[in-house]
C-alpha cells in the first residue's frame, strides 16, 4: 500500500505508533500487545514507507509523536487554505475592460529584465482582445486580454500618468542569443548592456524573438525563421 513517498507519507509510521500503542478503554491493552505479547517499541513496530536513502528515526515517546503529527498536519492545512483563498481570488469578478479603460502590460516572462509595461489607454475592446494606445502617443496594437492588467487612476492626473509614461524606461534591446530550446523553440537572450548572468528565456512569440538579431541568428543556425 505504501510503496512511494509523498506529502502524506511521513505521518505514517506516527499514525501506526498512536494506533497500535494506545490503550483500549474496552480491553484495557494496547492492540500490539494484544497480538505480539509484549509492549510496542517505536523502533520494531514502525514502518516508514519506502523511499530509497530516506531514513525515519522513530520519535522517543508518544508526545512527542501527538507534537510532530499535529505541527505536521497545521503545515498541510495551512497550504491547503493558501490554495483554495489563491482560487477564490482568482475565481472574483473583475471590472470589464472596455474603451478609456487605462491598463497595464504584462510582463510576458517572469525573469524579463523590466515589469508591466504602461500605462496604455484602451481605445477598443471586445471580448478576446483590446487595443491599446500608449498615453505619450504613438502607434496603437491589438493584445490579447490575458496581456492586460487593469488599473484605477485614483488620485493621479492625466499629467502625472502622462509623467509615468514618458519615464517608463524600458526598452532593452537583443544583443545575442545564447542558445535556443529546439523542442519549444525558447531563446535565451542576452540583452544589450547587462552580463550573460542576466540573460532570459524568451518565447519564440515574444517581441525579442521577432528582432533581427534572432532572425539572423537563426537563418545561421538553419532554423526556420519567426515571421
Amino acid at each position: 500500500m505504501f510503496d512511494r513517498y509523498d506529502a502524506w507519507a511521513s505521518v505514517v509510521p506516527y499514525v501506526q505508533y498512536i494506533l497500535n500503542t494506545t490503550v483500549h478503554s474496552v480491553t484495557g491493552v494496547e492492540p500490539i500487545a494484544l497480538l505480539m505479547g509484549k509492549h510496542a517499541s517505536a523502533r520494531d513496530f514502525t514502518i516508514a514507507p519506502k523511499e530509497e536513502g530516506r531514513v525515519h528515526t522513530p520519535l522517543d515517546d508518544i508526545a512527542s509523536y501527538i507534537d510532530a503529527l499535529t505541527e505536521h498536519l497545521q503545515i498541510l492545512a495551512d497550504q491547503a487554505l493558501n490554495r483554495q483563498q489563491a482560487m477564490t481570488r482568482t475565481a472574483e469578478p473583475t471590472p470589464p475592460i472596455e474603451p478609456g479603460t487605462l491598463v497595464l502590460r504584462k510582463n510576458e516572462s517572469p525573469t524579463k529584465l523590466h515589469g508591466h509595461r504602461g500605462p496604455f489607454r484602451i481605445t477598443a475592446a471586445d471580448g478576446y482582445a483590446a487595443e491599446i494606445t500608449p498615453l505619450t502617443g504613438g502607434k496603437s496594437r491589438r493584445v490579447h486580454l490575458s496581456q492586460l492588467i487593469r488599473i484605477c487612476q485614483g488620485p493621479l492626473s492625466d499629467a502625472e500618468l502622462l509623467r509615468i509614461a514618458a519615464t517608463d524606461d524600458e526598452e532593452y534591446y537583443v544583443e545575442k542569443v545564447l542558445e535556443v530550446d529546439d523542442e519549444t523553440g525558447d531563446l535565451l537572450i542576452k540583452w544589450l548592456g547587462f552580463p550573460e548572468a542576466k540573460a532570459t528565456w524568451e518565447g519564440p512569440n515574444s517581441d525579442a524573438a521577432r528582432t533581427s538579431v534572432v532572425r539572423r541568428h537563426l537563418e545561421e543556425r538553419g532554423s526556420v525563421p519567426i515571421n
